[in-house]
């Protein structure tokens, strides 16, 4: 069982919540941002399909490096002690759609529509970045409803359609819930990776389904999900007669059998929807009343008349046909045009220009003159700008049926109204790569980690250390979990075993800098003991450009002249307990930022403001010396990027080694070169490190071009000192930072020895 167990450190498991299948899904709490999350876990046969493993870890690391709120923020993946698979992700925000629409069902056209339009953007950002869903159904769209009335939606579970993949491999059974929505091809007899044609398949049945309250199988509901494989789906308009002609049109032609009649993406498809909302149905034509081709005549005789009236009769006909004959011959052109009309010739529009269309562009014209379009291919043509239309076919001005003698035709069945395009190619999007947990790996299976995730090593130095064994990871830049372009350099630490003594010392150790040329330094001791001794320090200047003028040494106090260390050759250089106040040159702030005073026997600074970073020194030089102090960080200071420490080796106010902790249990050393930080270990955990309200000693030995860094007697970490940000000579001081609320912290016990 996961309950209560922590992942990486970070991840606490509380309780299930779901099991889908194989797929279970915990409740988890982010212990580093207070955050509630959703573990995801894979057990058998998925652990042990590699395909699915690799197609599984390549989605990941792609969803990792899009930054937007329509698709889950994943946070962490991997393996467990076990072997299972696990997914961590920040869970869905809003309901699903099932449960969304069940509450507002019946849905006008209109509605249905715009949602589904709002849900295939969301998904679109994932085709846009080259990652498809293969799994869409309402239980893995969520839907938010805001203060204004409008929708969101986000796309969860994007894992699905390679669980799919993985399960009809093997012959293990779909949930019905999902073989529901998925497109024919995914129903056939073998199972392609999901594709962006099957999530519009999915996207045009979920649509369907709302405005018919029935699938899109052919002719009724039992017809089963072979069908679809097999025969068109029934036009939506005999269930809802509502329905409109365009959207009609753009639904079947996204649950069309072939992938390539579909438009080619969700963004494509959402587009498409909301076009054919706006676009009105088209007015009947009224035929043209028929011709009369001849006039009657009727002529009623009376026996009254006599011959007389017989001839006037004769004549008034004979005047009148002669009138009819005018009339006929003046007004023959018309009558022949009304009752032969030259029928309309529909020809094929320009879709390449100039000017160079975009697809977009070129879809929605096409669409306005009941054309669709066909990206046939992409191509990399040379002066065409990104996402253009380069060529089509039938050519513009060609009559719709020339589509049968296009070349395309025979790849992509298509009807008579279709035109192909080729498109020139969008740049390649980046797929950041997520940096491993190397800590503990030996070095070389540390390479070939980084190598399959396309990133390399970059800076080595090997260092001592108690806790791994030699030749193994003791530190690594960037750290863990972090999203980086491929082929970035990660800068490891090898342990060099621990350190060694002077009964065991064999000489020297080589040490393999930044250029890999072999150095020899001294062999780091244990731990010293920092039993002060009454020795008056001389003063020194401080280097820089144009050096002060030296400070003079304090005169030695009761309260900084200690008695004789028991341990022979180790001098104290300073020491104060801030017992007597400031007797040594600390330098005190009282502002609207800061608060840093001596009193009550402690030196309490109050960062008021965020963003505040705030050091305090005394202006003394030392060289190859060890620096230790009590750092007490108030409760209740939970930023983890907010942190107290030990200053050294400061050349001026700008530059300066600062090695801190935090309220989150870690530790991080980081050198300041005028205005640039630069980290060298970032935020790291440690079990050594005590929580807030509580006294943590932190020492720093600095040797030569080393530093070797402790943590209540324990060491922590060791590293050289890059060329670059190597300060020679310099004092030491108290610091702290505050990132984002205020932060009270105590220093107490300064102690420098040599």
């Amino acid at each position: 069982m996961l309950e209560d167990t922590v992942i990486e450190e970070r991840f606490l498991v509380r309780e299930r919540v779901a099991r889908q299948g194989l797929t279970e899904i915990w409740e988890g709490l982010d212990r580093e941002e207070g955050k509630t999350v959703w573990i995801k876990r894979w057990g058998e046969p998925l652990n042990q399909e590699l395909d699915f493993i690799e197609n599984w870890r390549g989605q990941v690391i792609s969803l990792r490096g899009i930054d937007d709120g329509h698709l889950p923020r994943v946070l962490a993946f991997g393996r467990l002690p076990n072997g299972d698979l696990y997914q961590i992700e920040e869970p869905p925000r809003g309901t699903t759609l099932r449960r969304f629409t069940a509450a507002r069902t019946p849905m006008t056209v209109p509605d249905a529509v715009t949602l589904v339009a709002t849900v295939a953007r969301a998904v679109g950002i994932g085709h846009r970045e080259g990652v498809a869903h293969g799994g869409l159904n309402p239980e893995t769209i969520w839907i938010e409803e805001g203060a204004d009335g409008r929708h969101d939606a986000s796309i969860g579970t994007w894992e699905a359609g390679e669980v799919v993949v993985a399960f009809r491999s093997a012959g293990e059974p779909v949930p019905e819930r999902v073989m529901r929505y998925l497109s024919p091809e995914q129903l056939g007899e073998l199972t392609p990776p999901p594709t962006f044609a099957s999530d519009v398949y999915s996207l045009a049945a979920i649509l369907y389904e709302l405005l018919t309250g029935s699938m899109p199988t052919a002719g009724h509901e039992g017809a089963g999900y072979a069908s679809r494989v097999l025969a068109d789906p029934t036009p939506p308009s005999r269930y809802n007669p509502d329905i409109s002609g365009p959207v009609e049109r753009v639904i079947l032609r996204g649950l069309s059998r072939d992938p390539a009649e579909r438009p080619a993406n969700a963004g494509a498809f959402a587009a498409a929807l909301m076009q054919a909302l706006t676009t009105p149905e088209p007015i009947p034509v009224v035929p043209p009343p028929p011709l009369v081709e001849r006039a009657e005549v009727r002529v009623v005789r009376r026996n009254l008349w006599g011959p007389a009236a017989l001839v006037l009769a004769v004549l008034a006909l004979c005047t009148l046909l002669s009138v009819l004959l005018v009339v006929y011959q003046r007004d023959q052109p018309a009558v022949v045009a009304l009752v032969t009309p030259t029928p309309e010739v529909r020809v094929v529009p320009n879709l390449v220009g100039p000017p160079y269309l975009n697809y977009n562009d070129a879809l929605r014209l096409a669409w306005n003159l009941g054309f669709f379009t066909t990206i046939a291919s992409f191509t990399d043509t040379l002066g065409f700008p990104p996402g253009a239309v380069v060529y089509q076919c039938p050519a513009a001005g060609a009559l719709p049926e020339a589509v049968t003698a296009c070349p395309e035709a025979a790849s992509h069945p298509a009807s008579l109204d279709t035109v192909f395009v080729q498109v020139s190619s969008l740049p390649d999007p980046q797929v950041l790569r997520v940096v491993p947990d190397l800590y503990g790996q030996p070095a070389e299976a540390a390479r070939a980690a980084l190598e399959a995730g396309d990133l390399r090593v970059g800076t080595r130095r090997d260092a001592y250390d108690s806790l791994q064994p030699q030749g193994r990871i003791v530190e690594q830049n960037p750290r863990r979990g972090i999203a980086v372009p491929p082929g970035t350099p990660i800068d490891i630490i090898v342990s060099a075993g621990p350190p060694q003594t002077v009964q065991d010392q064999p000489g020297t150790l080589p040490i393999l800098g930044p250029t890999q040329t072999p150095q020899t330094v001294p062999v780091v001791t244990e731990t010293p003991s920092l039993l002060p001794e009454v020795v008056p320090s001389e003063t020194a200047p401080i280097v820089i450009t144009e050096p002060p003028s030296p400070t003079p040494e304090t005169e030695p106090t009761e309260a900084n002249v200690p008695d004789q260390p028991d341990e022979p050759g180790l001098t104290t250089l300073l020491e104060d307990d801030f017992e007597v106040g400031n007797t040594i040159g600390w330098e005190e702030q009282e502002d609207e930022t800061v608060r840093a005073v001596i009193e009550n026997g402690v030196f309490a600074a109050q960062l008021l403001e965020p963003g505040t970073f705030w050091l305090s020194r005394t202006n003394r030089v030392f060289e190859d010396f060890t620096f230790s102090a009590d750092i007490t960080i108030a409760e209740g200071a939970t930023d983890p990027e907010s942190g107290a420490g030990l200053a050294l080796r400061v050349q001026d106010a700008t530059h300066f080694y600062f090695f801190e902790v935090n309220g989150a249990d870690s530790y991080r050393l980081r050198a300041r070169n005028d205005e640039e930080w630069v980290t060298l270990i970032d935020w790291f955990p440690d079990p050594s490190v005590l929580p807030l309200g509580a006294v943590n000693t932190l020492q720093v030995r600095a040797e030569a071009d080393r530093l070797t860094l402790f943590i209540n007697g324990s060491q922590v970490a060791v590293t050289d000192i890059p060329p670059e940000v190597n300060y020679p000579t310099g004092d030491v001081g108290l610091a702290a930072e505050t990132i984002a609320q205020p932060l009270l912290v105590q220093f107490d016990n300064v102690l420098v020895a040599r």
